[in-house]
């Protein structure tokens, strides 16, 4: 069988259910090979931690995922792959190549057969327009819409716990604020504040790759930093906390770098890819200012 044929990639969130769901899809031709996966960026086609879907994150880390993808890519690249269980070379020109990746899926992450096409690909045709037809059709790209992200959400709550916080007499989260605006009145919800004295507010702010929703996110949260500062709930934008996850490939993106300069404009802005300790002393600070007075 020399027509194309392509495999699934499926998670299966929870073992005992065997209830999978699609991620990927990776085609195989004579013209050659190609794969898509979800959150991948697509001029690289690397993974966009931001947008792994929160039923993979749920379950498993970020890395993991993306070895996971790695590996499959690595094997399309190759000339020849190697049986999992042993045996002979099999070579990517041969259609054997697809039955023995489809071996290659272990636990959470597994490989299906997609099926074939009853045509042979026209010459010259990229196995890509195959697997980017395929992906649109076969895997549903709304789940990398949640504006929540699970690697911030996980830092946030382990910064928390480092610097005792949660435990500290002041500390409170789902914070609601009321600003007058005008002749209205409005209730701002903050995720996490801390009063000693002085009132100090904190605000996760996820970056999500969707250009729209980042800047619905970010808009949002500098408003209300802006206002509670102009109402002089907080006394100045120090004691505003923007709390996001940004690894160094993202802060090249022209949007997210404007996205946190509009953060700092109105408040301290933590990145906790690499400021989680700064953070943490920070708050070990606060706190122990509360604990003298």
């Amino acid at each position: 069988m020399n027509n194309p044929r392509y495999l699934l990639a499926k998670f299966i969130p929870d073992l005992s259910r065997m209830e999978p769901r699609n991620i990927g899809v990776i085609v195989w031709s004579k013209n050659g090979t190609a794969a898509r996966f979800l959150a991948e960026k697509p001029a690289t086609r690397e993974i966009d931690g931001r947008s792994i879907p929160g039923f993979i994150t749920n379950v498993t880390n970020q890395q993991s995922y993306k070895q996971w993808v790695g590996f499959w890519r690595s094997e399309l690249k190759g000339s020849v792959i190697e049986p999992v269980y042993g045996g002979p070379s099999v070579s990517v020109q041969d259609s054997r190549f697809i039955d023995v990746l489809k071996e290659s899926g272990r636990g959470h992450f597994i490989l299906e057969e997609g099926g074939f096409l009853l045509d042979e690909l026209p010459l010259g045709a990229d196995a890509g327009e195959l697997a980017d037809y395929l992906f649109s059709s076969l895997i549903d790209e709304t789940v990398t819409e949640d504006t929540k992200d699970p690697t911030l959400q996980q830092l946030t709550d382990q910064v928390l716990a480092k610097s005792t916080m949660r435990s500290t007499r002041g500390f409170s989260s789902d914070y609601l604020v009321e600003c007058n605006l005008g002749k209205a009145t409005d209730t701002l919800k903050f995720n996490h504040a801390f009063q000693n004295g002085h009132l100090s507010l904190f605000q996760k702010v996820s970056l999500p790759r969707r250009s729209s929703v980042l800047e619905k996110n970010v808009h949002s949260t500098a408003w209300m930093f802006e206002q509670v500062v102009k109402a002089n709930i907080i006394d100045s934008r120090e004691r505003g906390f923007a709390l996001v996850y940004v690894p160094p490939e993202q802060m090249q993106e022209p949007a997210v770098d404007n996205a946190i300069k509009i953060l700092d404009s109105v408040a301290s802005v933590y990145n906790l890819y690499n400021q989680e300790e700064e953070l943490v002393s920070k708050l070990k600070t606060l706190a122990e200012h509360a604990c003298t007075e």
